[in-house]
């Protein structure tokens, strides 16, 4: 699942802190989101 970062990341700040990190939670779940979709 996704997460907002790697865990020395995730304790440095949360997401509404740390907004590049919650912006790269949400690429993830895009690129799983395609992924899934593109093969079913």
């Amino acid at each position: 699942m996704p997460t907002i970062g790697p865990r020395a990341e995730i304790e440095k700040g949360m997401a509404g802190v740390r907004t590049d990190l919650y912006q790269t939670m949400l690429k993830n779940l895009v690129e799983q989101s395609r992924f899934l979709d593109e093969t079913g």
